[in-house]
């Protein structure tokens, strides 16, 4: 009986781990080069107050791009469309090995390589979803989809800690040769994968009519009410999650980096955790949406009376679980509902629409504390104002049904 999870991962389909090893790979190399950016702008071109324009010149290109990558992704073969990718991405962080090595560096090579990968990045995920169901059956979907959010999720945080650790003792050359060595690495894993067919009877499409139709198909699977719930997710918890963790931190424990990363890495155990017990377990976890999402709010609420460490990094796992299993049960159900042919596009309009307003979230946390409110304060409104949505979405959809 011991041996029976062990078995089953085993047992998983050899081009999902290969898939994920990608999707490790990949993710440990864009997290650890947006730590290598800011570590640049610091300590060698020591302009800190760009670190805004930064994060805004990949940030703005992976969101506004995606919708175009859809459309790549349901017309062309997968495999080849990623080999593409992760090359460009290989030849952008080559250059910069050199122009680093051979100290003729400057900001604008930095601003143009953030640029670049951010706009790979908005094809590769697109991509990455709409492979996923030609790899695995319907029923085997929900696992795929938790041990590809696990593996990214690594990836998120072994990139920074491993690229920290050597920028603190060598040269950020070798960081960057770190990175080439992985995206060599996640090359190879593509090879690995198989051929993904595209439909030879599919109709060729202007932007707009696939864009149009991508839309069109998400409101005939009835999917408004999942992507109204992810957006206002993605609004509120990556505002907590990214702009507010850092000033909390500032605010509790007189800011240190490392308590940063432990909380960062502790969110990423509970998605690992999730993917494990997704792959030992026979049955998907079936709790509705809604009640994950206010047990999210509430969370959130509790977080802002924290004061110790210990509570605060079993609340940021409970985070991870939480956000991953909303995440992966709203994927899933799109994968398995949308005709393959039009997953790209479905999957790219979703990522879209959930992630467009979060520079405004970040506007708000901006005003909210310049105006004199504390982030344990920004923390508990955006808590009651999750929960008070969630209210407002579940009688919105109980009178709909009456």
């Amino acid at each position: 009986m011991f041996y029976n999870p062990i078995k089953r991962i085993l047992k998983l389909n050899v081009n999902i781990l290969s898939l994920s090893l990608f999707n490790l790979l990949s993710s440990m190399s864009l997290s650890a080069f947006l730590l290598m950016q800011q570590h640049s702008l610091i300590s060698i071109f020591n302009q800190p107050t760009q670190m805004g324009i930064l994060l805004s010149i990949g940030f703005i290109p992976r969101i506004f791009l995606m919708p175009l990558g859809g459309l790549v992704a349901d017309k062309y073969e997968k495999r080849i469309l990623l080999l593409y990718v992760n090359y460009l991405r290989l030849a952008t962080f080559c250059l910069l090995v050199i122009y680093f090595h051979l100290d003729n560096i400057n900001l604008m090579m930095i601003y143009i390589s953030t640029f670049i990968v951010g706009s790979l990045d908005a094809f590769q995920v697109p991509v990455v979803n709409a492979m996923l169901p030609r790899l695995v059956p319907k029923e085997g979907l929900y696992k795929a989809n938790t041990l590809l959010s696990a593996s990214s999720q690594l990836g998120l945080v072994s990139g920074p800690f491993i690229s920290g650790f050597i920028l603190d003792r060598y040269p950020l050359t070798m960081a960057l040769i770190l990175n080439v060595i992985a995206i060599a690495i996640a090359c190879i894993c593509i090879h690995c994968l198989p051929s993904v067919a595209i439909y030879a009877k599919q109709k060729k499409k202007g932007i707009i009519e696939g864009l149009s139709e991508g839309v069109a198909i998400i409101r005939q699977f009835s999917f408004g009410h999942q992507l109204v719930l992810l957006a206002v997710l993605n609004f509120i918890f990556n505002g907590v999650l990214i702009a507010i963790t850092p000033l909390w931190v500032q605010q509790i424990f007189d800011y240190q980096a490392s308590l940063v990363g432990e909380l960062n890495a502790t969110f990423g155990f509970g998605v690992v955790l999730l993917s494990i017990r997704s792959i030992v377990s026979k049955n998907k976890v079936n709790a509705p949406l809604i009640v994950k999402a206010c047990l999210l709010a509430i969370m959130i609420c509790i977080l802002s009376s924290i004061n110790n460490l210990a509570a605060a990094l079993l609340i940021y796992a409970i985070f991870g679980y939480l956000v991953s299993s909303i995440n992966v049960t709203i994927v899933s159900d799109l994968q398995c509902r949308i005709p393959k042919e039009n997953i790209g596009i479905a999957i790219s309009i979703t990522v879209f629409l959930a992630q467009a307003f979060l520079p405004i979230s970040f506007l708000l946390i901006s005003m909210c504390i310049q105006v004199g409110l504390s982030p344990s304060q920004v923390i508990l409104i955006y808590g009651i104002v999750l929960l008070f949505i969630l209210l407002v979405m579940q009688v919105a959809k109980y009178l709909k049904h009456r």
